[in-house]
Formats: C-alpha cells, structure tokens, sequence
C-alpha cells in the first residue's frame, strides 16, 4: 500500500515544491510549516463544502422521533452517533416505521418549509427540513407523528477533520482523511497556495502550472476515486419492459 502522509508531511512535500524546504534541510521552518498546514486546512475545508466526498459520508444514521415533537436539535437527536467531526449536510433521508420498513424522505428548501400553512398538521412524516444557520443545526418534520415508533435514517457529509489540531510543536501530526490517490494533488493544490504570497512568491506561470495540474488531477480523482464502485455491467430494465 503507498504511504500515507500526516497533514504535516503533505505542507512538507508543498514546501519543497517550492524550493522552500530542501533536501539538503532537516527539517522545514516551523513558521513556514505553520502557513502552509494553515492552507492546507481552508483547501481541505472548501473541498468538503462543495462536493460530496464519500470518505466524509459514515454510516446511515438513526433519529428517533418523538410524538407530537416538531423539531429536534440535530447533534443532541444523533447522541452517541452524532460523527466526531459533525454534520456538514444531509442529502438522502427514509422514515422507518414500527415494522421496519423504510419509506423516502424529501429534503425540503427552507421557503418549501415556511409555505407550509400547518407546520403542525400530524400524520406520518414525508418531508424534512434542515436549518444549517443553526450551529447544532435543527431538524424539523412534517407532519408531526402522534406516536413514538418512527425513526429518521439519516444519510449526511461530515466535515473535514481539523487539520491544525495538536500543540504548536506536534500542530499537523494528524492524518488528512484522505486515501493515498488524493495526495499528490493535496500537495500541488496546497503548493500553489503557499507559492503565491503565503510562503514565497513564485512567477505567475510556475503557480498557474501547478493549479493546472492540481485541477487536472482533482478531476481525475472526482471522476473516479470519489465514486462509488458497482457490478459492471451494468443491467438496465429492458425499453418499455
């Protein structure tokens, strides 16, 4: 298996793409290594706000409903479930009855929610809506159960772990969260970053053929790595079968 780098060594390999940690050092400049793990953590953040990236997405998660409850805090509702790092967002929610059975659930706009004439009309839940202002984020359903036997199966993103956690002296000892095939573009992604003004200040065309390459990989990774893998072929139901 190809070696997996702390978040310190991927800003150590950054340093040295930019001639800013050479071979002949032992070790790079605190300062410098500081900066760059400081960028490294914002693109690694952005990353996970803006794509959905399977290794952030954990188990299906459960919330059991109370009757006649409208709204649940998220973190609080999730326990001991709740992920280390938080719920960035969901994206594909069930209602499980008292029987086991699961039924879909339509993730609703905050505008959807706020139309709805009686937020409080009860039944068997089919829509939810998420408020993310919310630090803990909330979670409300609609319609409201007048029983306790429902549950909420919960499919959401995770943040990205924090990338700067430890005491100045260990700060980036930490792993990164991605597989190895993301590494290389960890590298020239955070490279081009430091390179332009953080750490040194290289010629324009140098950064723009990293961020080339950098965007040039992350499509590959997106396009492939960052998919789940099924049978192949694929069956597909006959024409009008």
């Amino acid at each position: 298996m190809s070696k997996l780098w702390k978040a310190s060594g991927i800003c150590e390999r950054s340093l040295r793409k930019i001639g800013a940690f050479s071979v002949n050092d032992n070790a790079a400049d605190s300062g410098e290594l500081a900066e760059a793990l400081y960028w490294l953590d914002l693109a690694v953040a952005e990353l996970a706000g803006t794509e959905r990236c399977h290794w952030l997405i954990p188990q299906t998660l459960s919330i059991a409903l109370t009757a006649n409850t409208v709204s649940y805090d998220l973190s609080n509702a999730l326990g001991t479930s709740n992920p280390t790092d938080g719920v960035l967002f969901p994206f594909e929610a069930w209602i499980r009855d008292s029987s086991g059975d699961d039924e879909p659930l339509e993730i609703i706009r905050r505008k959807e929610y706020e139309d709805i004439n009686d937020k409080d009309a009860t039944g068997e839940p089919t829509h939810i809506y998420i408020d993310r202002l919310n630090e803990d984020q909330n979670l409300f359903v609609y319609p409201v159960p007048t029983v306790s036997t429902y549950s909420i199966r919960l499919v959401c993103q995770t943040f990205a772990a924090n990338l700067l956690d430890g005491t100045p002296h260990s700060r980036g000892n930490v792993s990164h969260g991605f597989s190895a095939e993301w590494q290389r573009w960890l590298i020239l992604q955070n490279a081009a970053d430091i390179g332009s003004g953080p750490v040194r200040r290289l010629p324009t065309p140098e950064i723009n053929d990293m961020r080339q390459q950098a965007g040039e990989a992350k499509a590959r990774l997106m396009a492939y790595s960052n998919r789940e893998k099924t049978s192949q072929p694929r069956r597909t139901r006959a024409h009008g079968a």
